[in-house]
């Protein structure tokens, strides 16, 4: 296991109930549960995420109206996002969670990539207010290793 950065807090029951809010929030794309996203997104939340072209990396930015709005957009499916091997990060009210995932569509494997999210605990709920994603095709043996 790989040392704490300085600062970051050593809680056990406080890790786990980031991580369940992140499998919460993921968990609205196969519900399709926008309500979810309401609830859990703070006012300005946004998200940044980049995706691999043949031509390099590509940086897209998503503003906090246009996330609340993405999955009114989506095409009928059943997508799902699991995630393994989460590394969470608290300091105070503040989490960082960074994990592996890999996107379904319909049962099959469309990308994999790494998630991050910074949440907050706010009134006893954790918020999240940023988050980044990788959106990866050719890479995803590297991320398997981890299960």
């Amino acid at each position: 296991e790989l040392a704490r950065p300085a600062g970051a807090e050593n809680d056990p029951v406080r890790e786990a109930s980031a991580i369940a809010a992140v499998e919460r929030f993921l968990s609205a794309i196969e519900t399709q549960d926008t309500s979810i996203w309401e609830d859990m997104l703070l006012p300005d939340a946004g998200a940044v995420a980049w995706a691999e072209t043949p031509d390099g990396d590509r940086m897209i930015a998503i503003s906090a109206e246009r996330l609340r709005t993405f999955m009114d957009d989506q095409e009928p499916s059943q997508e799902s996002e699991p995630i393994w091997a989460p590394t969470v990060l608290l300091r105070g009210p503040m989490a960082v969670v960074w994990t592996p995932y890999e996107f379904l569509r319909d049962g099959a494997r469309t990308h994999c990539g790494v998630d991050v999210f910074i949440l907050h605990d706010v009134e006893g709920a954790w918020k999240i207010s940023a988050s980044s994603w990788t959106m990866e095709r050719t890479t995803c043996a590297d991320l398997d290793a981890a299960r």
